[in-house]
């Protein structure tokens, strides 16, 4: 008999479920009756009124364990502010404390100090903002301890001092640019500190979990004592303007000239919520995204750094997939194809966003409720005809997004009930509709050492009259013994209609999984050993006909090292399966199967200790393929000559032997295949000086370099038989390219900054230096590029605070 994850779950729980953990700690705080200067000092007479928040204890290097170094921490506040100040004690005085000025939102090797606030206390989200002795600045929004999103910015103050003692800090956090729950009740807060220490090499918080309880913001101690007379409504109006000039392009497109943008992003704080307005939404950075070769049937995915979108971004959060990937609005658009006899003279580079809307708000019982509206508008590329005339082609249909969020909370703990609808549009003739509404559970156990998971989708999109429907349905169930290992079962399927990816990610559809993993982490010392770790892995993927497509056993072992290296080893089998995407039938009323045999993977990585002036990580990744070995070598480095410049170093070299691959697909005929061998290179370097860090400097340059050609060419016969064949197009391609980005950003005041940014970048024709072997000479290749035309772009923009 077959035991699913979800039987086994039913099995656990009458052992699982105990009694409720023990109540949390409080931190406690008064209200301010002077006025606080923020200056690091600590010296105003409401500092000695504050209890004291002390007895930190280690996350590393001794989970658990008293830290070694004293820390203080207060809080006070008043209507408009939560003021955070703490004294982080070192026995090396001024000379042990290490605080590097670098840009923003950058987390350094540099002594730190964090806050993390829960002001909703559903114990699944925490706003935190942290500050080194330099003054610089980073704020996130963290899940549950799981990830951390940096994109997400607010305005507010810091200061820091360094003395004989060691170092302080001083922040002022507005209440207002916390979400917080709606109602007359005092609010009550969980509130969580960390210290980062270089040395001695240290972090510690005033709340460590023991190990192998679940969770993290659910056990941060409550804000005790914190009565403002009324929660402030928040009003932020944030306008932009830019001026763009591009100086050089490439043909065929000549686009050369000035333009100029402008936008407007305004928050304004409701007595029931908080609602966002935006008006072309500023996209919020200047850095461009990384190139990746993706030669895979799946999607890259990219993270989200425009403003209006990141912030609020948890409340659209469900667990397992991503139903709504906000990048799919105002999605960058690729290279249309010109009609006959027409050549491309202007290309839009994506569909431009003419309004949004958001609302959050959550109520004084825990419902939260989340409403977004976006509208783009239609694109149009310009082509030129034989005779020289110009003519306009509509290369992208306005569309609509609405995305409907809400869950109520059941707990402090984090367990909550919800669900989401989401609906995408494109208009015109030959346009799409896609309607999703899926509804997720989350529920932690009171024993602290379990938590249970689920969702339910259904997706209805298409053409018109040609519309499809599919679900999805998922179920994860996590606990960790008291020995304590941790075991994860997983279960989810779709079937092969379900279709999220018009607001949504998901790498594909059509399939039943199941999977485990066991795991466990120890907290002592052995010789120069310390806090290691071993994980094991067991997965199956098999698509909805029953074809396994994915099999996978899986082991890893991590360490750390007295001395702050780190090393890791995993071993892993790819069993022998079906592969039913790379013949490119996925979507065909009868899909092709590729042959998969057993694979063997091997990976070993080793990193020196990061706060040192030079650093290293590197990581080699075998995988043994039917036709030869693919290699992975990847090697980051990190060199800080002093303590304003900091210069990454990352490389990536992969070179493969074999390993068979879809090439190409004649109408009529049967998918072809060859062996492939691939050689690619790709060199990223960013250097970053930073005169204060308010004012910074920062240049990003990516080279690229990648062969890749196909020998043994075969065509598809039947499941598992390969025909010999003969290719109809190219055998061998390339792909080359050189990016260099020169941003400096100046914030002239509390969250009003200007950038002037610079721009090059050069792309070489496709399979200009292709060859039958599949290599590269990365210099004569990268330094071929300086003799193709480039497009050199100049930008200041600017975006004020009111």
């Amino acid at each position: 008999m077959r035991i699913t994850p979800a039987a086994f779950a039913v099995l656990l729980l009458p052992g699982i479920v105990r009694a409720e953990t023990a109540p949390r700690p409080a931190v406690v705080t008064v209200r301010a009756t002077g006025a606080i200067r923020i200056d690091g000092r600590l010296d105003e007479p409401d500092w000695q009124r504050a209890p004291v928040t002390m007895g930190f204890r280690q996350w590393s290097p001794d989970w658990g364990a008293a830290s070694r170094l004293r820390t203080e921490v207060r809080v006070l506040f008043d209507d408009r502010f939560v003021y955070v100040g703490a004294r982080m004690f070192n026995p090396a005085g001024a000379a042990g404390v290490v605080g590097l000025t670098h840009r923003r939102d950058y987390q350094s090797d540099s002594d730190w100090l964090g806050v993390y606030i829960d002001s909703l206390q559903d114990g699944r989200t925490a706003h935190a903002f942290r500050v080194n002795p330099a003054n610089v600045q980073i704020d996130l929004i963290n899940y549950d301890g799981e990830s951390e999103d940096t994109g997400w910015d607010a305005v507010w103050e810091s200061g820091a001092a360094v003395d004989a003692d060691g170092w302080t800090a001083e922040l002022r956090i507005p209440i207002d640019v916390l979400p917080f729950r709606n109602g007359g009740r005092p609010q009550r807060w969980g509130i969580y500190f960390d210290r980062f220490n270089v040395k001695p090499a240290e972090c510690s918080a005033n709340m460590v979990t023991p190990r192998g309880v679940l969770g993290f913001v659910n056990h941060f101690p409550v804000l005790e004592g914190f009565e403002p007379a009324k929660m402030p409504m928040r009003r932020e109006l944030i306008p932009y303007v830019s001026v763009r000039d591009k100086t050089t392009t490439a043909p065929p497109l000549d686009d050369r000239g000035t333009s100029a943008d402008a936008g407007l992003d305004a928050r304004l704080g409701l007595s029931f919520g908080e609602l966002d307005l935006a008006v072309r939404p500023d996209f919020g950075q200047v850095e461009v995204d990384e190139q990746v070769l993706n030669l895979s049937t799946s999607e890259t995915f990219l993270p989200e750094k425009r403003p209006f979108f990141v912030e609020g971004s948890e409340v659209f959060r469900i667990v397992g997939p991503t139903l709504f990937y906000s990048r799919r609005i105002g999605r960058a658009l690729p290279e249309p194809e010109s009609p006959p006899g027409a050549s491309l003279a202007e290309r839009p580079l994506a569909a431009d966003i003419l309004a949004a809307a958001k609302f959050t708000g959550t109520s004084e019982k825990g419902f939260t409720l989340g409403l977004l509206g976006a509208v783009s508008e239609g694109e149009n590329a310009t082509f030129r005809d034989a005779s020289g005339d110009t003519f306009r082609q509509r290369v992208e249909r306005p569309a609509d997004f609405e995305v409907v969020r809400g869950f109520q909370r059941l707990d402090t703990r984090g367990s909550y009930v919800g669900g989401i609808v989401t609906h995408a549009g494109w208009h015109g003739a030959g346009g799409r509709d896609s309607l999703l509404g899926a509804a997720d559970f989350l529920w932690k156990l009171p024993n602290g050492r379990t938590q249970i998971d689920s969702l339910v989708a259904g997706s209805r999109a298409g053409t018109p009259g040609a519309m499809q429907s599919g679900f999805q349905a998922r179920f994860n169930i996590q606990h960790t013994f008291k020995i304590p290992w941790t075991l994860a079962l997983l279960a989810a399927t779709t079937t092969r209609e379900y279709s999220p990816n018009d607001l949504g990610y998901l790498d594909r559809t059509d399939f039943t999984w199941t999977g485990a993993t066991l795991s466990r982490g120890w907290d002592r010392r052995w010789h120069s050993l310390r806090n290691w770790s071993v994980s094991f892995l067991a997965e199956q993927g098999d698509d909805r006909a029953g074809r396994p497509y994915w099999r996978n056993v899986d082991a890893k072992a991590a360490t750390e090292f007295t001395n702050e290296w780190t090393a890791s080893l995993e071993a892993a089998l790819r069993l022998p399966s079906w592969d039913d995407r790379e013949l490119r039938t996925y979507m065909d009323p009868v899909k092709k199967y590729l042959r998969r045999p057993a694979e063997p993977y091997l990976a070993a990585a080793v990193g020196t200790a990061t706060q040192k002036p030079w650093s290293v990580s590197f990581k080699v990744e075998r995988l043994d393929e039917e036709s030869g070995p693919t290699t992975w070598l990847t090697l980051a480095q990190t060199i800080r000559p002093v303590p304003r410049i900091e210069i990454g170093l990352n490389t990536l070299l992969i070179r493969q032997a074999g390993g068979v691959r879809w090439l190409e697909t004649v109408p009529g005929a049967n998918p072809t295949v060859g062996t492939r061998r691939l050689s690619h290179l790709e060199q990223v370097l960013r250097v970053s000086y930073a005169f204060t860090p308010r004012l910074t400097l920062q240049l990003f340059s990516e080279w690229f370099d990648a062969n890749w050609a196909y020998r043994d060419i075969r065509a598809w016969a039947d499941d598992g038989v390969l025909a010999p064949a003969t290719a109809t197009g190219p055998t061998a391609f390339s792909s080359r390219s050189w990016a260099l980005d020169v941003v400096g950003r100046w914030e002239f005041r509390p969250g009003s900054a200007a950038y002037l940014v610079f721009t090059r970048g050069v792309t070489a024709p496709p399979g200009d230096v292709a060859n039958d072997h599949g290599g590269i000479s990365p210099y004569r290749d990268i330094a071929s590029l300086s003799r193709l035309p480039a497009q050199s772009v100049i930008q200041l923009k600017v975006s004020w605070w009111l």
